[in-house]
Order: C-alpha cells, then sequence, then structure tokens
C-alpha cells in the first residue's frame, strides 16, 4: 500500500480536480475516486473501531450538529465581513450541492463515507509512517483541500481544511471511523436537506 502512496495524493488530487472544472462529470469522477479511496482504506488494513456504536451514534450525532451550527454562524456573519467571499462561498453551494434523488443517493451512501476512509483511514495513516501525528493530520487536511483551492474556491477549500483538521483529530485521539462517518451524515444531511444554509 505504501508503494501506491504518492500515486493516489496525485491522481486524487487530478480527478478531484476535473471533477470541480467539469460540472457534468462532477458526480461521476468525484464518486468513483472515492469508491477507489473505500477499497484502499479497506485494504490498508488501518481502519479504527475502538468505540461502542451506542457512544458512536452519541457523539457523532452532536458532534454532526456542532459543525452545523459553526457552519451556519460562520455563513450568517461571513457577508459582514467580506461579501467577495460571502459570494465565493455561495457560487460553491449553488454549483455543487445535490439536487436530484440519486446525487443525494451517493452523497450519503459513498460521498461521505468515501471521504472519511480516503483521507482519515488511508493518506492520513500513511503519512504517520513518514511524520508525527499532528503533521500527518496537517498534510492530509492539505490534500483534502487542494482541489477546491485549485479550483478557486478559497473559502470552501479553508472550511475543507479546518473540518479535516478537526476530524482527522478527533480520529486520531479517540479512534472511531464509526463516529466520524456518523457525524460527518448528520453535518451533511442538516446542510443539505433538513436546514440548507441557503
Amino acid at each position: 500500500m505504501k508503494k501506491l502512496f504518492i500515486p493516489v495524493l496525485l491522481l486524487s488530487t487530478l480527478f478531484m480536480f476535473i471533477s470541480f472544472k467539469q460540472l457534468e462529470y462532477f458526480w461521476f469522477l468525484y464518486t468513483l475516486t472515492l469508491i477507489i479511496g473505500i477499497i484502499l482504506a479497506v485494504l490498508n488494513g488501518q481502519i479504527m473501531n475502538i468505540l461502542p456504536f451506542s457512544r458512536c451514534l452519541f457523539i457523532g450525532l452532536a458532534l454532526g450538529l456542532i459543525g452545523y451550527i459553526g457552519f451556519k454562524v460562520f455563513y450568517t456573519f461571513l457577508p459582514q465581513i467580506s461579501i467577495v467571499a460571502f459570494n465565493n462561498v455561495q457560487q460553491l453551494l449553488e454549483t455543487y450541492s445535490p439536487t436530484y434523488f440519486w446525487q443525494y443517493f451517493l452523497l450519503i451512501v459513498i460521498i461521505v463515507v468515501g471521504e472519511e476512509l480516503l483521507w482519515r483511514g488511508y493518506i492520513q495513516q500513511i503519512f504517520k509512517n513518514y511524520f508525527p501525528t499532528t503533521v500527518a493530520v496537517i498534510l492530509s487536511s492539505i490534500h483534502f483541500s487542494l482541489a477546491l483551492l485549485l479550483c478557486g474556491y478559497y473559502i470552501g477549500a479553508l472550511a475543507a481544511f479546518l473540518s479535516s483538521i478537526v476530524f482527522g483529530g478527533i480520529y486520531e485521539k479517540i479512534k472511531s471511523m464509526s463516529l466520524l462517518i456518523i457525524a460527518h451524515l448528520v453535518l451533511v444531511i442538516l446542510l443539505f436537506i433538513l436546514l440548507p444554509l441557503y
């Protein structure tokens, strides 16, 4: 798996960049990238799950709700800080938010799980072989946000970087992939289905 690491870093960045640049292929190419990420993470065999499911559910629900509140507060006050930055976020949300049932399905069933497994379960764990844990979390978070930054969505990239730092740190502290997936699912369901930002 270590031999694949550099190609995975480069190809996943390339595929994500193309996904965001070519909107008609976004849902297909991004989903495919994450399916490959799921396979790599499972084969890598470093997925940690030491908490009982009941605790994962409780903590995950709380973290997802806290994350949503954080995004909502930031989104509410962003126009007062910078209208240019707010427009950057609006463009990202309007362009890539799911609109069809199959897109919601891919988001909930594959994309959420794939993002956690690829970046926390695979990339972050491989980085830990070469760097201290804190550095590995930061490097994995940079990689997670890189495609958005390259596509000009700098506020989205910042949000992706910071949320990845939080999720990566929680994963290393609590060592539960199930908890991360539950928290991510709650966040996504609130952001895109129950209480959309816009």
